[in-house]
């Protein structure tokens, strides 16, 4: 008895990681406008991954919610973005779903973009 117990926890037990790599992302202001003749609109997309018996078949990434959202507006920089996770189970099935919904700017210039500040320090002498 005890060792069946066993046997059916170590097979629910699992652990998972996923990780989301974004060129730029703030919870604060950077004090920067973009032109709105390059803004495109407000725009969202979701990617959603199922569980079967309690274990996932892959988890959802936010960065390709962004990419997503990106390819629909045909923009490159999303702004005010917001991400929301949502996740549901029904003991055997289940599904996790990450949303991204934020302000899509198409910008083709750079110098529209914010430029990193100098390194400070100066290098080796």
């Amino acid at each position: 008895m005890r060792t069946g117990l066993f046997a059916a926890l170590a097979l629910y037990a699992a652990g998972c990681t996923t990780s989301a790599r974004f060129t730029v992302i703030s919870d604060k202001n950077l004090g920067f406008q973009l032109p709105e003749s390059c803004r495109l609109g407000i725009y969202e997309a979701e990617v959603s991954r199922v569980f079967v018996l309690g274990l996932p078949v892959g988890l959802p990434n936010p960065a390709d919610a962004v990419d997503a959202a990106l390819a629909k507006a045909g923009g490159n920089v999303m702004v005010d973005a917001q991400v929301y996770h949502d996740f549901w189970s029904a003991v055997l099935f289940g599904e996790w779903t990450v949303k991204v919904r934020g302000t899509v700017y198409k910008v083709d210039d750079p110098k529209l973009l914010p430029q990193a500040p100098a390194a400070a320090g100066g290098g080796r002498g």
